[in-house]
């Protein structure tokens, strides 16, 4: 019987010990995303950020008008129980004093900068996008014949999936979005389905 208690108080003992390093190693990786979450959010605190096409409001489910000038509130970090799986609740205040959230899932690997960049504008967006030409149709999130690439997705954001086509006069792509396929050929919005 002693040697039976013995045992199991070694277990115990390796498994506290394991499930400590466990919790110590998680609370690093954790500090670590939120440093990084910290250091990219910060110029989101200090500069103008102007929303772009297909923004969600994840409190109201309701379309963010685009363009809308706002700056982050808050935000909360959560980490998911599946390895380097972060989620970021944000909220943003508009101009008229209106609150709007967004959330994300990234993994600590992923360029979190370039997935805020897919649905905000840091700064002022005519500097950005000096070629735009096409600001008040993008307000009103509509797509013309002759919209750019960079002018489609400020319109109505970032294509679900984009079929490619190479062909000898040049390159024919297909962008997928829930309601509608918008068709380009070398670059330039050539037809519209609804």
């Amino acid at each position: 019987m002693k040697k039976f208690l013995l045992l199991m108080s070694v277990l115990f003992m390796s498994c506290h010990c394991m499930a400590q390093n466990y919790i110590d190693a998680d609370s690093v990786a954790m500090a670590k995303a939120d440093s990084c979450v910290n250091v990219i959010l910060k110029s989101y605190q200090e500069n103008d950020v102007y929303t772009k096409g297909g923004l969600l409001d994840k409190f109201t489910y309701q379309q963010v008008p685009n363009l809308t000038k706002c700056r982050l509130a808050y935000y909360k970090l959560r980490k998911y129980f599946v390895d380097n799986i972060y989620e970021v609740e944000i909220w943003f205040q508009k101009d008229d004093e209106s609150l709007f959230k967004f959330d994300c899932r990234y993994f600590v690997k992923d360029n979190l900068l370039e997935f805020f960049d897919d649905y905000f504008i840091l700064g002022d967006y005519k500097k950005k996008y000096p070629k735009v030409r096409r600001w008040e149709m993008i307000r009103q999130g509509k797509v013309c014949i002759g919209m750019t690439k960079d002018e489609c997705k400020l319109s109505i954001g970032i294509p679900q999936d984009i079929n490619t086509t190479t062909l000898s006069t040049g390159k024919k792509e297909q962008w997928v979005y829930p309601y509608s396929y918008v068709y380009f050929r070398n670059g330039v919005v050539t037809a519209i389905q609804d």
